[in-house]
């Protein structure tokens, strides 16, 4: 699941007609990373 989020950030971020939805995608990578790293630790 990171390695889509991943690839599609990347993906995403090199087309520059699309700079606010890399933004939004690159946000979104993140709190996932951080909510799985918080979900290990409470565990």
């Amino acid at each position: 699941m990171l390695f889509c989020y991943h690839y599609y950030y990347y993906y995403c971020c090199f087309n520059p007609f699309n700079n606010k939805t890399c933004f939004h995608i690159h946000s979104a990578y993140y709190l996932v990373i951080l909510y799985s790293f918080t979900n290990l630790c409470g565990d």
